[in-house]
């Protein structure tokens, strides 16, 4: 897919600034729009479809994500700051219900085991202050 480039506004990935970024790049495809209805076109090599792609990835958000995957040092912050608000509306709320599942393997048997550990442990803590407190006074054990 072709992608608008990055370097616009001449800033790593991580700090583009979105308002300077879309001005430039509604520039450049107001350039692209009119070479290409500007130049003759040779049926075999033309396909028409590229500059329609620039907006859509900009629109549903394929610029950052494929952003994100060509910039390691960018990563995290292309992540949070531009990709986790468009997968969730309630920012950490929604989205600390689903990184989880990208820990590891069998994630939600771990946190389903981890949830039985803790109902046992609060049985029986449960149990041991109950036998404590029917075996006397309190400030006995203290």
């Amino acid at each position: 897919m072709v992608e608008p480039p990055y370097w616009l506004t001449n800033k790593g990935v991580d700090e583009i600034d979105v308002g300077e970024y879309d001005k430039l790049r509604k520039e450049l495809l107001t350039i692209i729009n009119t070479e290409e209805t500007e130049k003759p076109r040779n049926p075999s090599k033309y396909t028409g479809r590229e500059p329609l792609r620039l907006p859509e990835a900009w629109t549903i958000g394929t610029f950052w994500y494929s952003l994100a995957l060509s910039s390691p040092t960018g990563l995290f912050s292309l992540f949070y700051d531009h990709i986790q608000p468009l997968l969730s509306k309630n920012g950490s709320e929604e989205i600390g219900e689903i990184m989880p599942f990208y820990w590891g393997r069998d994630v939600g048997k771990f946190v389903a085991t981890k949830l039985a550990d803790k109902k046992k442990y609060d049985r029986e803590l449960q149990q041991a202050f109950a036998a404590s407190s029917s075996d006397g006074d309190l400030s006995d054990h203290i």
